[in-house]
């Protein structure tokens, strides 16, 4: 049966090494979201692969899909956006690994998510620019959690609907804030700072992560939207030891 051949931007989420020479890429890509690709030889080839399996790089990849196979071929990419200074600096790299995980965690195979796709090249691009922040992460978050469809409920008790106004709760057990009637009690406390703070990052998307931390409550936001994040990502992810243990901000 003909394969059908396809040309898509990508980035590589992951690549597991598959006997001597080969290697399975999991990429995400425009169009077609999460896929695992079969790349044949890609640990010894230079000339169909070179360097664009590397991690943060958008490439165009060739892909042949067959019906009944659950892998496509990866037949050769070419790297049209390299980020090098992820590389090179530790707490870049850490960031942008994490983000490219959570990535790979929040959505299942086969689902489009292009505006997800766009806001991974976009996080790679600022990160490659300057020096990573907590507060970014925490903008990044919040923005993948909304287009992958897990926006927490922040502008009302997500569980009775009444008003949460100056310091409240935040419960991942019900999806977002809470009132103290129906908070668990594994809900975290939030000053209003606090509180205020996750509003305007979801509201303001990525950029506006790029805001002075100095005297922002980052870290009751970052605790809560960890607990949020663990609810639907089920196990530890591998990227968040890696931001401690290098010194990176969290």
């Amino acid at each position: 049966m003909a394969a059908d051949v396809v040309q898509l931007e990508a980035l590589v989420l992951k690549t597991v090494p598959y006997g001597e020479s080969d290697l399975v890429v999991h990429l995400f890509t425009r169009g077609r979201g999460k896929l695992a690709a079969f790349a044949h030889g890609a640990r010894k080839s230079s000339k169909r692969f070179g360097g664009g399996l590397e991690p943060f790089g958008l490439l165009e990849a060739e892909l042949s899909f067959r019906h009944g196979r659950s892998l496509a071929d990866l037949k050769r990419v070419a790297l049209t956006e390299s980020h090098p200074a992820l590389r090179e600096d530790l707490g870049r790299l850490a960031h942008a690994g994490y983000a490219t995980e959570l990535v790979r965690e929040l959505v299942r195979e086969g689902e489009p998510h292009d505006a997800l796709f766009e806001l991974l090249v976009e996080m790679y691009r600022l990160l490659a620019s300057r020096s990573p922040t907590a507060l970014l992460l925490r903008a990044f978050e919040l923005e993948a959690l909304r287009e992958a469809g897990f926006q927490p409920v922040l502008d009302a008790c997500a569980r009775c609907g009444r008003e949460v106004e100056g310091a409240g709760l935040f419960d991942a057990e019900h999806g977002g804030v809470a009132c103290r009637t129906c908070a668990t009690s594994v809900a975290l406390p939030l000053e209003g700072t606090a509180l205020r703070l996750l509003r305007a990052l979801q509201a303001g998307g990525l950029r506006a992560g790029l805001a002075d931390e100095t005297h922002l409550p980052v870290e009751p936001v970052g605790r809560a939207l960890r607990a949020f994040i663990a609810r639907h990502v089920r196990h530890d992810l591998k990227s968040l030891a890696f931001i401690h243990d290098v010194g990176a901000p969290e």
